[in-house]
């Protein structure tokens, strides 16, 4: 990035107790500065933030029960929850590589 000062990166470990931060600038420059803090903090249990997809496979017709060959027609469903309402979400999901779609499915043709 031409015409940008050189930053620095520093890190410290976490002190034992509470410590303040003090920051002094020398100079006639106008410097700016970013304080990050990171910590790891054991998880007890899953960490949930955002959705959760729930992709359910189910035979609609299936020539062996025991594994899927060519031909076999499914039903793919997708269950999505939200820990909070979103004004708008894209979901992509797209059929594999030379497996067509049943036509009419949302509309679909051959040609879509």
């Amino acid at each position: 990035m031409e015409g940008f000062p050189r930053g620095k990166v520093s890190e410290f470990a976490w002190p034992s107790a509470k410590e303040d931060v003090s920051i002094t600038h020398q100079g006639t420059g106008r410097p700016w500065l970013s304080v990050q803090s990171l910590a790891a903090i054991p998880l007890k249990e899953p960490f949930f933030s955002g959705y959760t997809i729930q992709k359910t496979i189910l035979p609609v017709e299936q020539k062996d029960p025991k594994q899927w060959s060519r031909g076999d027609i499914l039903r793919v469903r997708l269950e999505m929850k939200a820990q909070a309402d979103q004004t708008w979400v894209v979901v992509s999901d797209p059929v594999p590589a030379g497996r067509p779609s049943l036509e009419g499915v949302w509309g679909e043709t051959p040609n879509s």
